[in-house]
């Protein structure tokens, strides 16, 4: 959704880059920020060297000549005036005074790590208001503050930053449009929101209510951040009353707000509220009772074997020839009211 470069300098810089805005679309420009090492490769900070300052720039929306112009200005300024090195992770590509580099790690084979995934599954999308978003808000600040939004909005290119606009405009845009989607900082990367309003008389089918974070796999490293995120999914699995929260590795296509039942692979670290909690009475022996229903499990370095979802109540195989028109169907036991219409009402 953006094209990425870490801008890295020797020195904090007692000055701000402003973002650029075209027609559709905008170069947007964070920081400067205190670089955090142990989340670069070895390779790069071979690069970087003793760099430990960061800009972080995003060409966002809809490039064009003009766009590319722009940014090889900058591009250009900041390695000249400021001996910047300049990190395009898209191409693993440095560049600085001395031209451009490959950035290639040591290892003979280096395996590409997925991001994970930290997913809320919820029905109440109805009283997902702003007193409700307001306190999702402060459980994020409190275990995830980096998940917070660096920039926001409801389209591509992002209209917003947190620290232009303040929390009140973000609160007030995302009661305003469910629909609104951040950049975290890192570890984090995107947030997504489906949010589901309609009463069950309007509903065609079931959907559900579900707020995504997609995380680098870098957060399961330390046991500190494993921790806060392991907080972060457990408070905001009682906030949100879900019905099944998980963390797990990124897949495509992963489980939209388009509920068809439990997935067939228990997830690395999973909760379960009703009505699964009320089904699937074996999960809850042995799992940590959240309240309300709810019942959380981590297999992350616990070396707890991972049971095996009753197959009434798992979603249906897709099928891997043609995965994303594949009719859909639900679970034989699947728990959720759904609204059918008459015969001869369209």
């Amino acid at each position: 959704m953006s094209i990425d470069y870490d801008c890295y300098l020797t020195r904090k810089p007692f000055f701000r880059i402003r973002s650029i805005i075209g027609e559709n679309w905008q170069i947007s420009v964070h920081g400067p920020m205190k670089v955090e090492r142990e989340d670069l490769s070895n390779a790069l900070i071979e690069h970087i060297g003793r760099r430990s300052w960061l800009f972080q720039i995003h060409i966002e929306g809809v490039a064009d000549e003009e766009t590319y112009q722009k940014f090889g200005k900058l591009h250009g300024d900041l390695i000249k005036k400021y001996d910047a090195c300049i990190f395009d992770p898209q191409l693993d590509i440095i560049t600085n005074r001395a031209g451009e580099k490959a950035v290639i790690e040591k290892q003979a084979k280096r395996k590409k790590v997925e991001p994970i995934s930290l997913a809320f599954y919820f029905d109440d999308g109805l009283n997902f208001d702003l007193a409700k978003k307001t306190e999702l808000y402060k459980i994020m600040e409190t275990f995830a503050p980096k998940c917070l939004p660096r920039r926001y909005g409801c389209y591509e290119p992002m209209q917003y930053s947190l620290e232009e606009h303040g929390k009140d405009h973000f609160l007030d845009l995302w009661e305003k449009d469910d629909g609104l989607f951040w950049r975290g900082y890192a570890p984090f990367q995107w947030v997504f929101n489906s949010i589901n309003k309609k009463p069950i008389a309007e509903r065609r089918g079931y959907l559900c209510s579900q707020i995504e974070f997609q995380i680098s796999a870098k957060i399961l490293n330390t046991k500190k951040s494993l921790g806060n995120l392991l907080k972060f999914q457990i408070e905001a699995s009682k906030a949100l009353n879900v019905f099944y929260s998980e963390i797990k590795y990124h897949e495509y296509p992963g489980t939209s707000w388009g509920w068809r039942g439990l997935p067939n692979k228990i997830p690395m670290s999973v909760c379960i509220g009703p009505p699964y909690s009320e089904l699937w009475s074996e999960f809850q022996d042995g799992a940590e009772n959240l309240g309300n229903g709810i019942f959380w499990r981590n297999y992350i370095e616990t070396g707890l074997e991972k049971l095996q979802c009753p197959p009434e109540l798992v979603k249906p195989e897709i099928s891997e020839e043609n995965p994303y028109n594949s009719a859909p169907c639900d679970a034989e036991i699947f728990p959720f009211k759904i609204y059918k219409r008459p015969k001869g009402i369209p």
